[in-house]
């Protein structure tokens, strides 16, 4: 899981690495999070997979806000998604930076017979 360094723009890793979280001026193109859509949002949104360009998007919540302003349909889904932030299970709060695979699923039960 991804943790803000205090008085930086820059996304700390458990591990201490340190990936800067602001855009890189070295390129002409906007940095960009990757999005999976997983069952029914997938479905709402008629798509499984999206980039979206980060604009100072600070967490998972600011991602999913610019997914309903581009599909409304996914705002009914709001008080079931589940998030994870690079593979790893987060919350709306989850920090997010350029380059991170956010993805969105409904809960998920199963094993039964």
């Amino acid at each position: 899981m991804l943790a803000r360094a205090a008085g930086s723009s820059d996304c700390v890793h458990r591990t201490g690495r340190q990936d800067a979280c602001a855009p890189r001026e070295s390129y002409n193109y906007p940095e960009m999070v990757h999005i999976r859509l997983f069952a029914s949002l997938r479905e709402a949104a008629g798509q499984a997979e999206i980039e979206l360009p980060w604009h100072d998007i600070s967490a998972a919540k600011g991602v999913f806000e610019e997914l309903v302003k581009r599909f409304p349909a996914l705002e009914r889904f709001r008080p079931i998604t589940l998030v994870a932030v690079n593979e790893v299970y987060g919350n709306w709060e989850t920090p997010v930076c350029p380059g991170d695979r956010i993805a969105f699923f409904p809960p998920v039960s199963g094993g039964g017979r």
